[in-house]
This record gives structure tokens, sequence and C-alpha cells, in this order.
């Protein structure tokens, strides 16, 4: 879990440093990854990232609990239509090459 973290982030700047607002882990991952944003979200505990378990079980758009220090987001990524991309890419190179 230590190469997946989040792809979207808000830090808001403080004297003590950065401090994380908002986040939505493994955008990339797909939004119905609800076990793998869990554990995600276990190793993010020293941020202030919460999970609300019956909010990540239904994908919710904000599966932090409320009034969490961090808003945790699920962000909709459209998979099929990232898939279908992704093939005709691979499709059109091995046509180039083939």
């Amino acid at each position: 879990m230590s190469l997946i973290v989040t792809d979207l982030a808000v830090l808001e700047p403080t004297d003590q440093g950065p401090l994380l607002r908002e986040c939505a882990p493994g955008v990339s991952i797909g939004e119905n990854a609800r076990r793998l944003r869990g554990q995600i979200c276990e190793g993010l505990g020293f941020l202030g990232v919460r999970l609300n378990a019956a909010r990540n079980a239904t994908n919710s758009a904000e599966i932090s609990p409320p009034g969490a220090p961090v808003r945790v987001l699920v962000r909709r990524t459209g998979e099929e239509a990232m898939i279908a991309r992704h093939t005709r890419a691979v499709l059109a190179q091995a046509g180039a090459t083939g």
C-alpha cells in the first residue's frame, strides 16, 4: 500500500507547515475499490484522515465522518471510458508497429 496514496490532495499552508484538508485516495484505481480505499486511509491516519465505513461501503461522494479534520472524497472516474481509451491507444500502437 505504500505506493498508492492519493492522486488528489488539497493542502493549506500554515505556520507549522502544510496541513492536509482534502484528499481522494487512489483516484486512478476506480471508484468502486472500497477495500483498497479503506486500506489506503488506514495508513493516512497520522495526517488526520478518517474513514466512515458505511459511507465507503456505498461509494458516497464523501467518505470521511462528519466534522473530520480531512475530507476524504471519492471521485467518479468513468472507468469504462478510461478502459476504452487505453485499449484504443494500445491497439493503435500495435497497428503502427505490427
